[in-house]
């Protein structure tokens, strides 16, 4: 039996993309392999987690230990010290590691492992630059770049998710092989709910909130919108303070509701009726996946003006902005909101085009087999 790790600084019960990949890859690969999830036990903004061997559904989870230093830098040394020392004690010259974050492709590699195959969530060079990121620090910016590059360079195999996130890891690494795949949905969880049928149109942001996932672009645009039109934002991160200063300074208090973090973004889904992806920076959009599968219509801005994927992931069935402006956008929201109260098969339409579309058992066979 073909034995696999599935490796990132961080996972489950830390909320993110990343961390519910390793969840469902895991589900649908110890079916028939030996499978491992190796992470930190660092859970953000909590205790960190217990370390040792976890057995859950069928595959093994080892947590090893980054204790909650004040020093930043003795920090990460031990942090690279403990994770390569958990690598060593489980390598094996048939092991296969599927890692979604850079530095744990360096741990891997340095631990002497041959076939590190990286699924990369994002390029650091376009996703963290101070365009992106308000709180980009420039020190570690620039060293993150690098050890993003040597990833690139000592992976077996490099898997991305669009063709933006393609061509950015080619601008940096030009001679490696990149295999473009897709990712997956879980339609036990992300389905058509009841439809909204009150006079308020609830909008729907589930985000990271930093200056790449344009949120204030957003929250503008219900200046333009009736004032029935309310926005719910699910998401923590270091802009919260400056949105709520946007919100207030445009009097949209009773309209803009901050929810924080969750771990059941399908509640809100299914809650909502227009989900909105205002990013200027998107390398795909796991969050445009869960809201279409819950028959949702996604707004964002047109591709040939940001750098995101939307249009890769819907096709003709994304509502898109012409403009990168408050206005243009809540132009493409009315428009979204109008093919919903005329089409009553969009949303059932939307569901089903994204359930035959992606698959975590594709993928796993993708990046494993391939």
């Amino acid at each position: 039996m073909r034995k696999i790790i599935l490796t990132s600084n961080l996972y489950l019960p830390n909320i993110g993309g990343i961390e519910n990949s390793l969840k469902h890859l895991a589900e649908v690969g110890s079916k028939d392999t030996e499978l491992t999830i190796v992470s930190s036990n660092i859970v953000e903004g909590q205790q960190n987690h217990s370390c040792g061997l976890q057995n859950e559904n069928g595959y093994n989870i080892v947590r090893y230990n980054v204790p909650p230093l004040k020093n930043k830098y003795l920090k990460a040394f031990v942090h690279i010290l403990s994770a390569i020392k958990t690598y060593r004690k489980l390598k094996d010259k048939h092991t296969i590691i599927v890692a979604r974050y850079h530095l744990n492709v360096i741990f891997a590699y340095f631990s002497g492992f041959k076939d590190i195959r990286y699924l990369v969530p994002g390029v650091v060079k376009n996703q963290n630059n101070k365009n992106n990121r308000s709180n980009s620090n420039r020190i570690s910016y620039f060293i993150d770049c690098l050890f993003q590059k040597l990833a690139f360079k000592v992976a077996r195999k490099t898997f991305v998710f669009s063709d933006s996130m393609f061509a950015q890891v080619k601008d940096i690494c030009p001679e490696i092989n990149i295999i473009k795949v897709r990712p997956g949905i879980d339609s036990n969880r992300f389905f058509v709910g009841d439809m909204n049928n009150n006079e308020t149109v609830n909008l729907l942001i589930v985000s990271r909130l930093v200056a790449a996932k344009g949120i204030s672009f957003a929250i503008e645009a219900l200046n333009y919108l009736p004032s029935n039109y309310t926005l719910t934002i699910v998401g923590e991160g270091p802009d919260r303070n400056e949105l709520t200063k946007i919100v207030d300074d445009n009097k949209l208090s009773t309209r803009v509701f901050f929810v924080g973090k969750t771990s059941t973004p399908e509640q809100f889904y299914k809650k909502c009726d227009i989900f909105l992806l205002p990013s200027i920076y998107e390398p795909f959009g796991q969050t445009i996946l869960e809201a279409s599968a819950c028959g949702l219509p996604t707004v964002a801005f047109d591709p040939q003006i940001v750098s995101t994927a939307t249009i890769e992931i819907l096709g003709d069935r994304a509502f898109l902005a012409g403009k990168l402006d408050s206005e243009s956008y809540a132009i493409a929201i009315k428009h979204a909101f109008m093919k919903l109260r005329c089409d009553d098969n969009f949303r059932d339409d939307i569901h089903q085009f994204i359930i035959n579309k992606y698959s975590w058992k594709r993928l796993f066979d993708e990046i494993i087999y391939s």
